[in-house]
């Protein structure tokens, strides 16, 4: 962890019933580091990057279909 990702900056100090000073903060559900963002941006990327590929795969196959039926056309 790092200085500057101070988690616990939302604690709300008071005074309880007993005259004791008590502070209350939420409890921590998912910490966002640099690494998690990180991953995050590689798991879209890819994700991207599979889909792009998947498009161009599919119009080259397209075109070796086009092609093929127009050599079967010709020995006809």
């Amino acid at each position: 962890m790092f200085t500057s990702m101070l988690i616990r900056t939302y604690q709300r100090m008071f005074t309880a019933k007993t005259g004791k000073k008590v502070s209350k903060s939420p409890k921590i559900q998912c910490v966002i580091t640099p690494f998690s963002l990180q991953s995050k941006r590689t798991r879209i990327a890819l994700k991207q990057k599979r889909s792009s590929m998947g498009k161009f795969e599919a119009t080259k196959y397209q075109k070796l279909l086009v092609s093929r039926l127009k050599e079967k056309r010709g020995v006809m």
